[in-house]
C-alpha cells in the first residue's frame, strides 16, 4: 500500500449558512493525511489543504484563508 497517488487522501468538511437577501457565508476545512501510515500530511497543519471561509451574493463569491489552487476544482 502506498499513500497519495494522484490526489493523495483528505478528510474535510464544508458548511454554508443563509445570511438572507441572497446572501451566504460558508467554509471549507480540508485535511490531507498517509493512508498507510495513519499521518499528517502537508508538513503536519491541521487542515493543511484548504482552510477557508468565504461570502457570495449577488457580487459573486468572495474566499479569504488557504483556498486550493488555480488548476484545480477549488481555485
Amino acid at each position: 500500500m502506498k499513500s497519495g497517488g494522484q490526489s493523495g487522501s483528505r478528510f474535510g468538511l464544508k458548511g454554508s449558512e443563509d445570511l438572507g437577501n441572497g446572501m451566504k457565508v460558508g467554509f471549507v476545512l480540508e485535511n490531507g493525511f498517509e493512508a498507510d501510515a495513519g499521518t499528517m500530511a502537508q508538513g503536519n497543519r491541521l487542515f493543511g489543504r484548504e482552510s477557508q471561509v468565504n461570502l457570495s451574493g449577488s457580487f459573486g463569491e468572495i474566499s479569504f484563508g488557504r483556498v486550493g489552487q488555480l488548476t484545480s476544482g477549488n481555485g
